[in-house]
């Protein structure tokens, strides 16, 4: 169960830093599209607003160039009617010709300067355009470096993350084999139990046949490995407790971890205790065969330890 949870944590870091790579990358391809096709259609407007510019101003100056001539025709017109009205009296019906073709010519001035302002107004109101597409080419600019400097932040968010998932990753590849270690200890200490447990029914049955010094040497040594399994627990839950407060700002990913660690704890334990059980029992069975005394400060120390486990869980 303790495998499958860590299996199923590591699979949910690599799908949240997988998610985290595609968002990254649909972000970047839509910030690429947008601005390519921003930069496509200010270009294609610009160019379209210079023809459009290029046509008026040649536009205009062949407006100016026609008044320019009309002007020149109006003055040789006058002058030519200056001429005439000396020579009224003979020329009247040419001079009515000549006045209506002034007035003519006035009516063609007119409406050529009415198509020039027509003109520069069209120019101003293209030009106006021009500006307006300009500010606005200039803000997409603007927009698109605060999406180039957004991606890059997330590029950077998503580094520290997969960092993060790594450490995560090593860590919990060093908490499972410190877990693997302790399943070997407690394996092999299940053995021992199982072999004590068989020496005792032995002995039980063999009580007469076995000496109270080999007896005595046995519960030594049962008492230095249980210390030693005790202290080995001690460097071992302190070493739990320093990674808690390191990781007291990820807690909320290694949560579950953590309550794999206390089951653990509890399963340890219980082991201890069954280990203590046996071990007393060996102890009183030396004592019925001794009528000796055994020493209490092992007892003690045992409940110093009991204390220090309720205390770590």
């Amino acid at each position: 169960i303790f495998e499958d949870k860590e299996t199923d944590t590591c699979q949910l870091f690599e799908e949240r830093q997988r998610y985290c790579a595609e968002e990254m990358e649909g972000l970047k391809e839509r910030c690429s599209t947008k601005l390519r096709q921003v930069s496509q259609m200010a270009a294609k407007t610009q160019q379209a607003l210079q023809l459009q510019v290029s046509q008026l101003q040649v536009e205009k100056e062949r407006l100016q160039e026609d008044v320019l001539k009309l002007t020149r025709e109006k003055d040789l017109v006058g002058l030519r009617l200056r001429t005439y009205a000396t020579e009224s009296t003979q020329l009247a019906p040419t001079l009515e010709e000549t006045q209506w073709e002034v007035c003519q010519k006035t009516g063609e001035i007119s409406l050529l300067k009415q198509q020039l302002r027509d003109c520069q107004a069209d120019v101003n109101h293209k030009l106006n355009e021009m500006v307006s597409l300009r500010v606005s080419l200039k803000e997409n600019t603007a927009k698109m470096e605060m999406l180039e400097r957004q991606n890059k932040d997330q590029e950077n968010k998503l580094h520290s993350r997969t960092i993060e998932v790594e450490v995560c990753q090593n860590e919990l590849q060093r908490k499972k084999n410190e877990a693997d270690l302790l399943r070997e200890k407690v394996g092999k200490l299940e053995k021992d139990i199982q072999g004590m447990k068989q020496d005792l029914a032995m002995a039980k049955e063999r009580s007469e046949h076995i000496s109270t010094e080999s007896l005595q040497r046995e519960v030594e040594r049962l008492k230095r490995q249980l210390g030693e399994e005790k202290d080995a627990q001690e460097r071992q839950a302190n070493s739990f407790e320093q990674e808690r407060k390191t990781w007291n700002k990820e807690k909320d990913r290694v949560i579950k971890y953590q309550k794999q660690l206390q089951i653990n704890y509890l399963q340890m334990h219980k082991k201890n205790q069954d280990l203590e059980r046996i071990l007393k029992e060996l102890t009183a069975e030396l004592e019925s065969r001794t009528e000796l005394g055994m020493d209490i400060n092992y007892s003690s120390g045992l409940q110093t330890y009991d204390d220090v486990i309720a205390t770590e869980i």
